[in-house]
């Protein structure tokens, strides 16, 4: 890649290209942490999603602790966690060039 004529490359000095690579590195740890927290919420709500699915299952005997009010309140913060986890990658932290 570097030895084609007209190589964006050609141009650019050993230690640009250093800086380069590792804005390329910290940016692929950027978007990799993204995702990882992205995912750990997803996964945090999926199992409060489980848990209020466990308690519907056997209402009778949960009722008294989780009102519908409750549950409803619930399943609304597990949205509004959602809605956040949801939010596109900011790609403005990509490199340049």
């Amino acid at each position: 890649m570097f030895e084609e004529s007209n190589s964006f490359f050609n141009h650019k000095a050993t230690k640009g290209l250093k800086n380069l690579l590792g804005e390329y590195r910290r940016s692929q740890i950027d978007l990799l942490n993204d995702s990882y927290q992205k995912r750990s919420v997803v996964r945090d709500c999926r199992a409060r999603i489980r848990d209020l699915i466990m308690k519907l299952d056997d209402y009778d005997f949960y009722k008294e602790l989780w009102t519908i009010d409750k549950i409803k309140e619930e399943l609304e913060d597990i949205n509004k966690e959602l809605i956040k986890s949801a939010k596109k990658y900011d790609y403005s932290k990509l490199p340049k060039e």
